[in-house]
């Protein structure tokens, strides 16, 4: 028996086949366009532990706070590096790449990512706000961002070193891709390409040493409080060789500042939809005028200020945005 196809239903295996080629073209032409616009990325690898030798072999600068009688364990072998700082919990140490060749420099309006390929063994902790082992990341302005990994847990610090974001998560199982990715004023943390944590950048400016230094990155056990033992095999940098025109908002809008409530530091967001004289003030709220954060012009965008809150005691304050005629306040609390 003879199956016959009517020439109706041949033009329309026909048209499906063209409609279908066409949503392809026109799909890839999309994604295409999105890679255009996500720009170009720079590539640079600032460890392999595949080559045999320690981080301090290939660009980093490995520092402990014990000259003398280490504690600290720390090999490569079959393509993975070993860091242990478990031994006495007092004792820090990590690599640092002020000095990297291959860092130069981080500019986070441009954004730029690094990613490490690592599990963590074994961690102790005589603190709940301390893990044995983070990852910082300072861009060139020093506004950066430190993310600490512990057994079932990834938190972000705060600028006073207590935890502004975390979340639930098993580092202990395997080797995990962690990407920390920093872009004007926000950071991404994803862990095999799934988000798990962002926020808000902090300034670290009014630290010491190793915080007063700009395009710094640091891994390792950077706390006299927890131990942590760890494998690493490879660190990846990646850098957006394109700055893209900043998005311009529909409207003038003060954000609620974060964190809130605050301990120190908060961060005051605002947005202009055009180029404007802003003057943002603090307030107890008895109305009495504590300071003036910035008064200046302002172009079209979003920006980002700080607030230390030192000196100032307990309670509810005011903070106010002034552009022209138009006037913006909201709430804000500190606790100690």
């Amino acid at each position: 028996m003879r199956l016959h196809s009517s020439p109706m239903s041949i033009v329309h295996c026909l048209l499906s086949i063209v409609l279908c080629l066409l949503s392809i073209i026109l799909i890839s032409g999309l994604l295409h366009g999105q890679s255009q616009q996500a720009g170009q990325w720079d590539e640079r690898v600032l460890y392999d532990a595949a080559e045999g030798t320690d981080p301090d072999e290939q660009g980093w600068i490995y520092l402990s706070n014990f000259i003398d009688g280490s504690q600290v364990v720390r090999y490569t072998e079959n393509g993975v590096h070993r860091l242990n700082t478990m031994e006495d919990v007092s004792e820090m140490a990590g690599y640092f790449g002020t000095n990297h060749p291959q860092i130069g420099v981080l500019d986070r309006q441009k954004g730029f990512s690094i990613t490490v390929n690592m599990r963590l063994l074994d961690d102790i902790n005589t603190s709940q706000n301390r893990g044995g082992f983070s990852v910082i990341l300072l861009s060139e302005d020093l506004m950066g961002t430190e993310v600490v990994f512990t057994q079932d847990t990834i938190w972000v610090y705060t600028e006073d070193f207590f935890i502004a974001e975390q979340i639930p998560f098993d580092v202990v199982a395997g080797f995990t891709e962690y990407t920390i990715s920093v872009e004007n004023s926000q950071y991404e943390v994803t862990a095999n390409d799934e988000v798990i944590l962002s926020g808000l950048l902090r300034n670290y400016s009014g630290f010491g040493t190793p915080y007063n230094v700009p395009n710094f990155i640091f891994f390792g056990d950077n706390t006299s409080r927890s131990g942590s033992d760890i494998l690493i095999s490879k660190i990846i940098l990646r850098k957006n060789l394109e700055t893209m025109p900043p998005e311009i908002p529909e409207r003038t809008s003060l954000h609620q500042n974060y964190p809130n409530p605050f301990q120190k530091n908060t961060a005051i967001v605002f947005e202009l939809d055009s180029a404007k004289h802003v003057k943002i003030e603090v307030y107890a709220i008895s109305g009495h005028k504590i300071a003036t954060l910035t008064q200046g012009n302002y172009p079209p965008g979003i920006h980002i200020i700080h607030f230390n809150g030192h000196g100032l005691a307990s309670g509810l304050y005011l903070y106010r945005l002034t552009t022209g005629t138009q006037t913006y306040t909201k709430k804000m609390l500190l606790t100690k």
